[in-house]
């Protein structure tokens, strides 16, 4: 089942959805009439117009649940900033772009395809949809109090704290070179003893055997 927490939400949003869509299709009905009397007056002088029950039931149905769920949208797009996938921000950016579709979904959607539904359905969507950009903001602020970090948008750096510079290093002593003196005495007991351990070896016992054999 679902948590305590999601419950609430559950509960606000079904709360708050449905006088929404109920509110859309009440302009709906009342549109209704005066769309009607529009598409009425350009029918010629002299002809009457004779519209079937069947499509006359249609488009006011039709009416009805465009309203309707278009202004469920204030509340779709709270709910993707509840969840963390939206921010105010982004929304507030997108302002231009949201309008310019919401006006072409108004011009579409409506069955009777007038100027005066259009903009009927239009108008208040868009007051909604700004209506929506505010909450979500209040929400990104109040996140944000609690986790600083929480509002970032995907490609957003965070403002990450850098290292802390470090202390002078101590300076190293450097090598210290022997004097000229020591340097050859080494080098010279080195060698000695390199050259009388050769004397010693097998080339040294050679000599003095072939010096013998001279002899």
């Amino acid at each position: 089942g679902l948590h305590k927490h999601e419950k609430k939400y559950a509960r606000a949003f079904v709360g708050a959805g449905a006088p929404l869509f109920l509110g859309g299709a009440y302009l709906a009905y009342l549109l209704l009439p005066a769309a009607a009397k529009t598409l009425l007056d350009f029918t010629p002088d002299g002809t009457g117009n004779l519209i079937p029950l069947d499509d006359f039931l249609d488009i006011v149905t039709r009416l009805v649940i465009v309203f309707g769920l278009a202004f469920e949208l204030p509340l779709l797009l709270v709910m993707l900033n509840f969840t963390g996938i939206l921010s105010g921000r982004r929304l507030l950016g997108w302002w231009r772009v949201m309008v310019l579709c919401i006006t072409i979904f108004s011009a579409v959607a409506t069955p009777t395809g007038d100027p005066l539904t259009m903009g009927a359905l239009a108008a208040p969507i868009i007051l909604l949809y700004f209506g929506a950009v505010a909450i979500c903001l209040f929400n990104d602020r109040r996140r944000t109090r609690s986790d600083p970090y929480a509002g970032l948008e995907d490609d957003e750096a965070s403002q990450i704290e850098g290292p802390d510079s470090l202390d002078e290093a101590d300076g190293v002593p450097a090598q210290r070179t022997l004097p000229d003196g020591e340097s050859g005495g080494t080098n010279g007991n080195g060698t000695g003893g390199s050259t009388g351990g050769g004397g010693n070896g097998p080339q040294g016992r050679n000599g003095q055997d072939g010096y013998d054999d001279a002899t």
